[in-house]
């Protein structure tokens, strides 16, 4: 995790964030044969601008859309039937207003 702080004209503040954490690969359970899951990046970045207790903040998950399997047992009595997968959430920019009093 990277923070970097400054402070803007006034009393407003800018805060940046970006956070990465790696998962790694691993099986479900002891048998080999059942697929792995992990391997994957999850990053988000986050932009908050605030005045003593009033601010914004814009965020972005995923930037990347990776579509990584992030556990993927499913049926326990089918496993090798079928694919499957639990995806990351996709790309995902959103925005908080807040205010405290």
């Amino acid at each position: 995790m990277l923070t970097y702080k400054r402070t803007l004209g006034g009393d407003w503040r800018l805060t940046l964030v970006g956070e990465t954490t790696y998962v790694g690969r691993s099986h479900v359970n002891f048998d080999t044969r059942f697929p792995e899951m992990g391997g994957y990046v999850r990053t988000k970045l986050l932009m908050e601008i605030r005045r003593k207790a009033v601010g914004l903040q814009v965020f972005l998950t995923n930037p990347t859309n990776a579509f990584n399997d992030t556990f993927a047992f499913g049926n326990p009595f089918n496993p090798n039937l079928t694919q499957q997968v639990t995806p990351q959430r996709p790309r995902t920019l959103g925005f908080t207003l807040f205010a405290a009093h």
